[in-house]
């Protein structure tokens, strides 16, 4: 018998004040539990995992810029 998993990708961007770090591993993990909570409490409740993406050369807060026209 095979099962088939299904796997949704959501991002998102965050938006913080100069303040915080968002590279800090214990922040990072706050705004994971804070955001699973959300979505629990919003009636999400199968199982599902959240977790950090990024290239290994990029920090989690580096800034994309779009050029001027």
């Amino acid at each position: 018998m095979c099962m088939v998993s299904e796997i949704k990708l959501l991002k998102i961007e965050l938006k913080s004040d100069a303040s915080l770090d968002l590279n800090d591993p214990a922040v990072q993990e706050d705004l994971l539990n804070h955001m699973e909570k959300h979505m629990r409490g919003h009636g999400i409740h199968q199982k599902f995992t959240l977790r950090w993406r990024k290239p290994p050369s990029r920090k989690v807060d580096e800034k994309e810029v779009e050029p001027l026209l």
